[in-house]
């Protein structure tokens, strides 16, 4: 009898024990990136160091304007779906159209070089390119005045090379609209309208009992004209950068409340302390669309967050990231908050926190932090050992992966702009 229950014994913990190192010792792998800028080189001239086909040149966290982004990153990454975004910034390209032709250039010879990812151009070659175990990227611009003002630049860039998310405003007012404003000296981006922001007390009021400057200025009537002709061409507006009164023009020219609301980079406002923040009214008005939202591991956006842990320095790095993740899922779900980094656009990344030892991942522990895209699996690895749902964990909002509900949402948005040009389409 004796050596039955011992027998029984060893056989339960034969078939148990393979299944818990299969558990513990998993890599964590998948996830969506909404926000990085592969060929920045091309967008920014001289001022950039490193190109797309060389070595990385970034160091660590604090490394700004040297490239974090290359073949090699994107497949050590594991992410499943890439939001490449292009920019050219006006003062250091010679043209910004011939700038943003460059960049698709070089994609479209990295996509010929590596098959195992597919450019969507739409969700339906997404979900196709899923199905068939292909990692996905998908076009973005960010800022779209002087490059998109034409017919002929819509039919160009959007029609036939595919961006299919623009960023419709970004760091300085121009004759679509008004921008978020940054914070500190960095609101000065936009001069004239911080100053009369200033003056005219346009202040916003913060649950933390904080007041921010936000900038009066919204759509101009040429913005408004060239969002809707944007929404005739699917193409999903990315409300990132936008100012309050932008935003607010903005949704009222969406095609109908199923459209989802998508910010790609972005931190909450509440912690921030500025306009350039996802505010709790603009949080809500996302999950009420079932849009989606990606945050950046930033620690100059992050600065400022709440989180649980006494040591100081348990209140930076992954740790504060972890803190806007949960904040933001209670309100989003899970699997509706992606990381929007900004790799390449000239911002520091997330700083290493040694002496926090709450986790083993192994971005807490790497002396360099985060700079490069490569640690994506890595930020999540740090993420789920915090609490935070994990990518290739099933949801409580959902059986989806990651990558999935990106497309469903994507999916959802370009329905609603197939009836907008359907109704368009009618009245002629």
């Amino acid at each position: 009898m004796q050596n039955k229950k011992k027998a029984r014994f060893f056989l339960t913990w034969a078939r148990i024990l393979p299944l818990f190192l299969t558990l513990t010792t998993q890599t964590w792998a998948g996830g969506v990136e909404l926000h990085a800028h592969l060929f920045m080189k091309q967008g920014m001239s001289w001022l950039f160091k490193g190109d797309f086909n060389d070595p990385l040149q970034a160091q660590d966290w604090t490394s700004r304007l040297s490239s974090q982004v290359n073949a090699e990153a994107m497949a050590r990454s594991q992410l499943d779906l890439i939001v490449v975004t292009l920019y050219a910034h006006p003062l250091l390209t010679l043209s910004l159209r011939d700038s943003i032709r460059n960049q698709l250039q070089k994609l479209n010879d990295f996509l010929k070089q590596h098959p195992q990812w597919a450019l969507a151009k739409n969700p339906f070659q997404a979900q196709k390119a899923l199905s068939e175990g292909r990692k996905i990227l998908v076009l973005a611009l960010e800022g779209g005045s002087g490059i998109l003002e034409t017919q002929e630049d819509l039919r160009e860039f959007i029609d036939d090379q595919g961006i299919r998310i623009v960023t419709y405003l970004h760091l300085t007012d121009d004759h679509w609209g008004g921008v978020a404003f940054l914070k500190g000296v960095q609101a000065w981006a936009s001069p004239w309208a911080y100053l009369l922001s200033l003056f005219r007390m346009n202040f916003q009021d913060l649950e933390s009992g904080k007041r921010i400057v936000v900038n009066k200025n919204g759509l101009t009537p040429l913005g408004k004209e060239r969002l809707k002709q944007l929404l005739h061409h699917h193409v999903w507006i990315d409300f990132a950068h936008s100012s309050d009164a932008s935003q607010e023009e903005m949704r009222s020219l969406l095609p109908d409340s199923e459209y989802p609301l998508l910010y790609t980079h972005t931190v909450l406002r509440r912690f921030f302390g500025a306009e350039r923040g996802i505010s709790d009214t603009q949080l809500k008005a996302v999950a009420q669309s079932r849009g989606f939202i990606g945050l950046m591991p930033s620690e100059e956006m992050l600065r400022g967050t709440t989180t649980r842990f006494q040591h100081p320095e348990c209140r930076e790095g992954i740790f504060a990231l972890a803190s806007q993740f949960q904040v933001a899922s209670s309100i989003l779900g899970e699997s509706s908050v992606a990381l929007g980094s900004d790799y390449n656009g000239g911002i520091t990344h997330l700083k290493p926190t040694p002496h926090c030892l709450k986790t083993q991942a192994p971005l807490n522990l790497q002396k360099n932090g985060l700079w490069e895209l490569g640690q994506s699996h890595q930020i999540w690895e740090d993420l789920h050992a915090l609490g935070v749902w994990h990518p290739k964990a099933p949801s409580i909002s959902g059986d989806h992966s990651h990558a999935q509900t990106f497309i469903n949402t994507w999916a959802r948005a370009w329905k609603s702009m197939d009836r907008l040009s359907l109704e368009a389409m009618t009245q002629e």
